[in-house]
């Protein structure tokens, strides 16, 4: 029953699985954006210090103001342009973080099913093991009570040797005093196995 229970999830922990590596991928994605996206913001902001620079070497030998108007009118732009990307970032961390997220979701989805599964199967394996656990002492006691009517000297039936071990009495009380004692009993079980 755990084993059908079990494989009745297996659809479910397929779909979860499908989900988790969809949100694998929407992750990479996202990381990919911010990384490109910081590197456009450093180059924007190398472009404009090496922008300054220039006026710094410029300035000291003098420059007209039609050129300083330039000058001021580029680096405007310049800010203009780092302040975007700086929010084309902030934007692209949101969304990363977003997938982050929703990827540890559905990470944790998978995990939790598969455990689940793995407990149902656990569950199936200790029941076929109790079975087999039962079928091989039933399996002992009809060895043992053969041994025992093979070995009886008065040819008593198995349902009396059955009658007197398995009556409620200890298995040392025999009723009929032909029999072999237990501890000769189990040897003959031990011999037989």
């Amino acid at each position: 029953m755990a084993s059908s229970r079990s494989s009745r999830l297996a659809p479910v922990v397929d779909m979860a699985e499908k989900a988790e590596k969809a949100a694998v991928q929407r992750l990479g994605y996202f990381q990919g954006q911010v990384r490109l996206a910081e590197s456009k913001l450093g180059d924007l902001e190398r472009f404009r210090g090496e922008y300054q620079q220039q006026w710094i070497e410029r300035g000291s030998k003098g420059v007209s103001g039609q050129w300083l108007m330039g000058y001021q009118g580029f680096l405007n732009q310049l800010e203009t342009a780092v302040g975007q990307q700086r929010q084309s970032l902030a934007w692209h961390q949101n969304n990363l973080d977003k997938a982050r997220e929703s990827w540890q979701a559905a990470f944790a989805r998978v995990e939790g099913l598969r455990k689940l599964v793995q407990r149902y199967i656990d569950e199936a394996r200790a029941i076929e093991d109790k079975r087999e656990q039962k079928r091989s002492k039933t399996s002992a006691s009809k060895s043992c009570l053969m041994s025992c009517h093979s070995a009886c000297p008065a040819n008593h039936s198995i349902s009396d040797h059955r009658s007197t071990v398995g009556a409620g009495r200890p298995a040392a009380t025999f009723d009929a005093p032909c029999c072999p004692s237990p501890v000769h009993l189990l040897n003959l079980v031990a011999h037989s196995q």
